[in-house]
C-alpha cells in the first residue's frame, strides 16, 4: 500500500470512528432526556401536579392502564386530580428507549403503590411508552401497561 493510500484509509477510519462517538453520545443525551421526562411526570403524577402533566401528556394521549381500563389526557388527569387513582411511589427497576428522530419508545419495568377504591395496591409493571418530540420537548402520546409475572 502506498503512504497515500494509508493515509487515505486512516482519515477514513477516523471519520468512521468520530462519526459513531457523536452517534453514540447524541443517542445518549436524548435517551438521557427521555428518561428524565419519565421521572418527571412520575413524580407529577405522585405530586398530583396537573399543571406539569397538561405540560407533558400529548393532547391525543391515549393510556392503557394494567387493568385495562383506557384514558384520554383529560381524563388521566381529572384522575389523578380528583384522587380517582392517588400513585404513592413510582420506581422504575428497568428503563430503555429506542429514538427514531422525534418520536420514541421505551419499555421497562416499575415498581408502583397506588390507592383505587379504598384499597392500596402494590404491583410490577412492564410497560411501553411512546413518546415525540415538539418544540424540542419530549410529550408522551402512550402508555400501555401490564402486570408483571
Amino acid at each position: 500500500m502506498t503512504r497515500a493510500t494509508t493515509l487515505v484509509f486512516a482519515v477514513v477510519a477516523a471519520l468512521v470512528v468520530a462519526t459513531g462517538s457523536v452517534g453514540v453520545a447524541a443517542q445518549q443525551r436524548l435517551e438521557d432526556e427521555l428518561r428524565a421526562a419519565e421521572l418527571a411526570r412520575w413524580s407529577a403524577q405522585i405530586r398530583r401536579d396537573t399543571a406539569a402533566l397538561h405540560a407533558q401528556l400529548s393532547d391525543d394521549l391515549v393510556y392503557i392502564h394494567s387493568n385495562s381500563l383506557v384514558e384520554s389526557k383529560s381524563r388521566f388527569i381529572e384522575s389523578v386530580a380528583i384522587g380517582r387513582i392517588v400513585y404513592d411511589s413510582v420506581v422504575p427497576v428497568e428503563l430503555a428507549h429506542r429514538v427514531y428522530d422525534d418520536a420514541a419508545v421505551g419499555n421497562g419495568k416499575v415498581r408502583v403503590q397506588v390507592r383505587m377504591n379504598d384499597q392500596t395496591v402494590k404491583v410490577d409493571l412492564i410497560f411501553t411508552t411512546v413518546h415525540v418530540r415538539r418544540n424540542g420537548r419530549w410529550r408522551l402520546v402512550a402508555w400501555q401497561s401490564t402486570r408483571a409475572q
